[in-house]
């Protein structure tokens, strides 16, 4: 058996219909195809268009048209004045990449006659909603595009400080090692990451012990079944086979399978309604949804899975609430191999509480029952962004599902997340299925290589050092409120405008 380093294959996979961009380029009918714009945009944004050489009246024939020139002169236009065509016989200016625009105004003070403008996109708004929101979803598409980090310039232009994620720091302690640069030190850092039940402790008494029901990952993300609005089985085949190429796992209907998604990396998912419509043989792993059903009811319809399926690795799916925690310790002592938790697409509790204090929450509790590290956790909901992923483990997850990004990484940008439900605007517009796989295959590999970083800023050389190490991150609110107790509070008569 050889060796082989884990790596994701990623390759530049445009989409035409999913291409976000806040400035227009408008050119003037004055132009005079000079291509001074060309020379002066680095972004490729100015081009001229080979196959049309002059407009229709310029008395230059243009390429490939059967109209002889009817004369040998050609009159020079004033710069000031209008003039319908080409002064010389080069291509014309096509049409600007608006796309590739990154609002220098370069162009526009390097035209001598002024005939480039630019204004805003209207259209740059509609993409996304309050939560995911439009850079958001443009890094997503520049992620699913490329498969690179969305760093140039100034570098890192999102805020430093906010409520949930965005006050969240992590520890940069190790920085200057070199050798365990991210993804440019030659050190290796593993993102391996195991789902299922892990013995506490080994034990060598010359019994024999079962294997552990576990499955190894490449990465600490899977997919997450699409919500109903966009459960398509173009998608669902997209997901699947994204999953087994950077080996990974999706989450898919369980009323579909084994028909269609009888696959390795498949997690058949079933609820209160379908789960005893399951096959009796024995699937890989085995998704039951217990978010619609009262808390009282789990242990039992826990118990009649592990009997039913021993040797399946069991996940239950459950609602994020804090409230639950001591619940999740009963699963875990029972023998439950995986715990889901599923906070709202704009990931916070149905109360509204962000997801990262819930999940830290729940992770103590297991830690303070000894149950923490023989099981694995899930959180789906509200993850937008690849620094997302490595705060939630160090909250105490051990991987994330991800849902609402994926469909964004396959062009699906319009939508709403208000109320906990995804609802689209427009019709659902399914990418071609090698193109769609490319596309998640980039975003998993841009996520990876951003994680990489974190890990080598932190000198870690194994994502699992970092689950639920909360010594690792810092939090802006603590760290604020320890700030003000070093000042003294003013007394009661003191004016703010004295000196």
């Amino acid at each position: 058996m050889s060796y082989k380093r884990y790596h994701i294959e990623t390759k530049t996979a445009p989409l035409e219909n999913a291409q976000i961009f806040k400035t227009i380029v408008n050119r003037a009918d004055f132009c005079i195809n000079c291509g001074i714009c060309q020379t002066a945009c680095p972004y490729d944004v100015h081009e001229r268009n080979p196959d049309y050489r002059s407009i229709k009246g310029s008395g230059v024939r243009g390429q490939g048209s059967e109209k002889e020139n009817t004369s040998s002169f050609v009159p020079h236009p004033s710069p000031l004045t209008p003039h319908p065509f080409s002064w010389i016989d080069l291509p014309q200016m096509a049409s600007p990449k608006n796309a590739n625009c990154t609002t220098c105004f370069h162009c526009v003070n390097e035209c001598p006659v002024g005939a480039l403008s630019l204004a805003a996109n209207p259209d740059y708004k509609t993409h996304g909603d309050d939560y995911y929101q439009t850079q958001k979803v443009e890094a997503i598409l520049f992620e699913a595009k490329t498969g690179r980090v969305p760093v140039s310039g100034a570098g890192y232009r999102g805020p430093f400080a906010g409520k949930g994620f965005d006050g969240i720091w992590t520890d940069m302690s190790e920085i200057v090692r070199p050798t365990r640069d991210g993804i440019h030190g030659r050190e290796w850092i593993s993102t391996a990451v195991y789902l299922g039940r892990r013995p506490k402790r080994l034990a060598l008494n010359g019994k024999t012990q079962a294997a552990p029901r576990c499955r190894e990952l490449g990465v600490p993300i899977i997919f997450n079944q699409a919500p109903p609005p966009v459960n398509d089985p173009e998608l669902t085949a997209i997901l699947l086979e994204a999953a087994q190429a950077v080996g990974t796992l999706a989450i898919v209907e369980g009323t579909s399978w084994p028909a269609g998604w009888a696959s390795p990396p498949a997690i058949p998912s079933f609820n209160e309604k379908t789960w005893l419509r399951a096959p009796e043989t024995n699937p890989g792993l085995l998704e039951l949804d217990f978010c619609d059903i009262y808390p009282e009811d789990w242990l039992g319809l826990l118990k009649e899975a592990k009997t039913r399926w021993p040797q399946t690795i069991i996940i239950i799916k459950v609602p994020l609430d804090p409230k639950l925690a001591y619940s999740l310790v009963r699963f875990a002592e029972e023998g439950v191999d995986a715990i889901h938790l599923a906070a709202t697409p704009q990931g916070t509790t149905k109360e509204g509480e962000h997801l990262t204090s819930t999940v830290k929450t729940i992770d103590e509790t297991l830690v303070d029952h000894g149950i923490r590290d023989e099981i694995s956790i899930i959180v789906s909901g509200g993850i937008a962004a690849a620094d997302h992923l490595p705060k939630l483990i160090l909250c105490g997850a051990d991987m994330v599902a991800i849902d609402v990004a994926c469909l964004i990484a396959l062009g699906i940008t319009k939508f709403s997340t208000e109320r906990g439900a995804l609802k689209l605007q427009g019709p659902l517009m399914i990418p071609p299925k090698t193109l769609g796989v490319q596309r998640i295959k980039n975003l998993v590999g841009s996520w990876r290589d951003q994680l990489l970083e974190i890990l080598g800023a932190m000198g870690m050389r194994d994502v699992v050092r970092i689950t639920g190490d909360t010594g690792r991150m810092m939090l802006h609110e603590d760290l604020d409120k320890e700030f003000r107790a070093l000042f003294p509070k003013p007394p009661n008569n003191w004016d703010p405008t004295y000196g």
